[in-house]
């Protein structure tokens, strides 16, 4: 039974996610598209990843190879998603996908059952339509207002992803200078599409990463939520998942 909803769900020319660590405190998510399966050898052969590619030296504990489930739909538009454990078997570095086509491949063993899988906790959440969160950093001894000083690039229930900007005029931002390891507090205002009320929520945030653009005055910051209430956590877990409803509706990107 497996083996015959294994062929509906993954095969070849799907989009799929690949993800990294999903029990853990820092989930990792990437896609792919697939480009073959072999269901006697229980063998998957994947695109190379979005950038940055996986590579031999890429770190992971588990990994699950995940694809909506169309089957599993419990109304409208509440699409399931269903995965594979599975393990990256080798590297390809020129795999055939036609005459004189050659792509970067991954070839991934995986193992059953096939089983239902929860990502609403690993979606990140790229702000669009009416789903785009606006907020108030308190860092140090200053606060810091979104379109003035920074906006989210993207959110999930496990990290924000932040762009710091020089603010018009002569005033200075001192958050591009955060350092990796630096907390910092987040008020965030969460639209809600149904009223014209906004759920105010309260993230503490550790820094996990930062990159200059290529203007010299940006600043690309990625963090890690390290305290939130439970409440909270319930606020935002509903708006992430009603904004990645809205994307499916739409045929945007759901990884």
């Amino acid at each position: 039974m497996d083996n015959i909803k294994i062929d509906t769900i993954l095969k070849a020319g799907t989009k799929v996610g690949l993800v990294f660590d999903l029990d853990g405190d820092f989930v990792k998510v990437k896609e792919a598209i697939i480009y073959d399966i072999f269901i006697e050898k229980m063998q998957i052969i994947i695109s190379q990843t979005n950038l940055p590619y996986i590579t031999k030296n890429y770190k992971y504990k588990t990994m699950h190879i995940t694809a909506l489930d169309k089957s599993d739909m419990k109304g409208e538009f509440s699409y399931g998603r269903s995965g594979l454990s599975c393990n990256i078997k080798k590297f390809i570095e020129k795999y055939k996908l036609s005459n004189n086509v050659f792509e970067k491949a991954l070839l991934i063993s995986y193992s059953l059952p096939l089983k239902n899988i929860n990502m609403r906790h690993a979606y990140r959440l790229e702000p669009i339509g009416k789903f785009i969160p606006s907020g108030i950093i308190a860092f140090k001894t200053a606060q810091f207002k979104s379109l003035d000083y920074f906006k989210i690039l993207n959110i999930s229930l496990t990290g924000i992803g932040f762009i710091f900007f020089k603010p018009k005029g002569n005033s200075s931002n001192t958050m591009v200078k955060v350092k990796v390891g630096d907390i910092f507090v987040t008020k965030l205002y969460l639209n809600n599409d149904e009223s014209v009320e906004y759920d105010i929520i309260t993230i503490a945030v550790k820094v996990m990463r930062k990159k200059i653009q290529r203007n010299g005055d940006d600043m690309l910051i990625g963090t890690q939520i390290i305290k939130i209430r439970k409440a909270d956590k319930i606020k935002l877990s509903n708006f992430i998942h009603k904004g990645q409803l809205f994307n499916i509706r739409n045929n945007k990107r759901f990884i």
